[in-house]
């Protein structure tokens, strides 16, 4: 049986084997330190998949079956979108492929960063201090 897992294995696999393509995977979460303090990493709600690809942001969110998105993923996708970087809820390998390819085919011109910090209200990215 397939899971969630098996689907971001396989993307990473997939979208890593495209030539000029940077894919890693981007963990969240939380563990305690040798010292037992709690030490959290990661944003909260970001995709699974990190991509560069032609200079240009993927965020691959992999589901299984009936997943959905939590509200703090879809506030990441919102934040990532309006940032100028493209988000894809893939459910198959073939739909993340499909969202590298057309970022490697793009012609469209990149998104100064000027234009991010206007687009992206830091208010609603709370703890996502580099804004």
């Amino acid at each position: 049986m397939s899971t969630e897992q098996d689907l971001l294995n396989r993307v990473l696999a997939a979208v890593g084997a495209l030539p000029g393509v940077l894919a890693w995977r981007n963990n969240t979460g939380a563990l305690r330190d040798a010292n037992g303090r709690m030490v959290r990493f990661g944003a909260r709600g970001s995709a699974d998949v990190f991509v560069i690809a032609a200079g240009r942001f993927v965020g691959i969110e992999c589901k299984h079956g009936r997943g959905r998105q939590s509200e703090d993923q879809k506030r990441w996708q919102r934040a990532c979108e309006a940032a100028g970087g493209v988000y894809v809820l893939a459910y198959d390998v073939e739909t993340a492929l499909a969202a590298v390819r057309d970022a490697l085919a793009s012609t469209e011109p990149l998104v100064p960063l000027a234009s991010i910090r206007r687009a992206v209200d830091p208010a609603s990215l709370t703890g996502w201090d580099a804004w």
